[in-house]
């Protein structure tokens, strides 16, 4: 059985400078070793829309940080593509 974590943060789009620039995200992911997956809802100018997505963690970071940085990632890819 896996057992899942969640982190909510705020992230600064880097694609768009306006108050709609920011996006909030609230975060389920579980980890086996260094991989975590994901599952990532997320707001936006009253826009909702889902990601998912894995990333490895470096040495040097905590699960936290490496989902902030693998969602935030997504986020801003997601955001330029639209």
């Amino acid at each position: 059985m896996r057992f899942f974590k969640s982190v909510d943060f705020r992230h600064e789009c880097r694609v768009s400078a306006s108050a709609a620039g920011v996006a909030k995200a609230c975060v389920d992911f579980s980890t086996s070793g260094t991989l975590l997956v994901w599952i990532a809802t997320v707001s936006r100018s009253e826009k909702v829309f889902e990601l998912e997505g894995s990333t490895h963690r470096a040495d040097d970071e905590s699960d936290r940080e490496a989902v902030i940085r693998a969602v935030s990632t997504a986020i801003d890819a997601v955001i330029a593509a639209t």
